[in-house]
């Protein structure tokens, strides 16, 4: 199916850029709670918790630097407060950059920064280069901070933002109040280098963030970047070319999940092959090339069955 829809969208004075956004956000308020929120959601809060516990070591480091660098009172308030520093430039900065590169990039690259750079403090044999390097972890920590809680406001229905972006900011004093009580620990027991060696680990969590976290939806229709479905899942099906005799198939909103029970999203159909549908919801929308304006819907009890159809048509412009 396929409808040109540029001319009723330009008669009413609305790009069909800005119908494609408005409907992407109408699609998201439709989708219900699911596994796939909750997962994003702890990886982008676990992100944070370890965030918030770099932030703080040095507080616990700090005595021990002290006593091996000879450090004076204003060198002390300098250690204690350029960290705060890089934390204000990255918080300033990393708006723009998640509006230009993604907000899943510049959080991967912020907490994959933090790591390497506890990794590298852990070498440090004087002042000036641990304050450098503290200065870059301020910027990581800062930037990733307010961009997480941008994206997670994006994935976010209306209904219950406010509550799950506060969730989410919990988590920050929560990363705190661990790094305190680890800190407290390690640093007397095993030494500041070794607390910033594990500090480190975290970073590895940028994998996960940049292959387990997709981008935000909202921020890719501002974008202009609109993937498919088969992108976006990574589908391993092979798209079929235009004149093979396959049809693959999706479904869009239903996420596997306890709520839903949903285990089959994908799919493919060959020649003969067909695929039947029956609506166990208020509502069903298939459409075939991504624009809910040339749909059909179904309401409950209603079937749709989809197949290859043995006739080709050519069609010229």
């Amino acid at each position: 199916m396929s409808t040109d829809t540029s001319k009723d969208a330009a008669a009413s004075g609305i790009s069909p850029a800005g119908t494609t956004r408005a409907t992407i956000a109408a699609r998201f308020e439709r989708l219900p709670l699911s596994r796939w929120h909750v997962t994003v959601r702890l990886i982008v809060g676990v992100v944070t918790f370890f965030e918030a516990f770099d932030q703080l070591l040095i507080a616990y480091a700090l005595p021990e630097l002290r006593d091996e660098w000879q450090l004076s009172t204003g060198d002390a308030t300098a250690v204690l407060t350029v960290g705060s520093a890089g934390m204000l430039v990255g918080a300033l900065l990393s708006g723009r950059l998640a509006d230009r590169y993604g907000r899943v990039k510049v959080i991967a690259y912020c907490v994959a920064a933090s790591g390497l750079v506890s990794l590298a403090l852990t070498a440090c044999t004087s002042l000036t280069p641990f304050l450098a390097l503290r200065f870059v972890q301020g910027l990581a920590i800062g930037g990733e901070v307010p961009v997480a809680a941008a994206f997670i406001s994006e994935i976010t229905r209306s209904f219950k933002r406010g509550r799950f972006v506060l969730l989410y900011e919990l988590v920050f004093p929560a990363g705190l109040t661990i790094g305190a009580l680890v800190a407290a620990w390690v640093v007397p027991a095993a030494g500041w280098r070794v607390m910033f060696a594990v500090a480190a680990v975290p970073g590895l969590l940028a994998f996960l963030v940049q292959r387990g976290v997709p981008e935000s939806p909202r921020w890719l229709a501002e974008r202009g970047r609109l993937r498919s479905l088969w992108q976006e899942r990574r589908s391993p099906l092979a798209l079929p070319a235009p004149t093979d005799p396959r049809l693959l198939w999706f479904v869009r909103e239903a996420w596997p999940s306890p709520a839903t029970g949903t285990s089959l999203v994908s799919g493919e159909l060959g020649s003969g092959q067909g695929l039947r549908l029956t609506v166990e919801s208020d509502r069903l929308v298939v459409f075939g090339d991504g624009m809910e304006t040339d749909a059909l819907e179904l309401t409950w009890g209603q079937t749709v069955r989809l197949g290859i159809s043995a006739t080709s048509l050519r069609l010229t412009v």
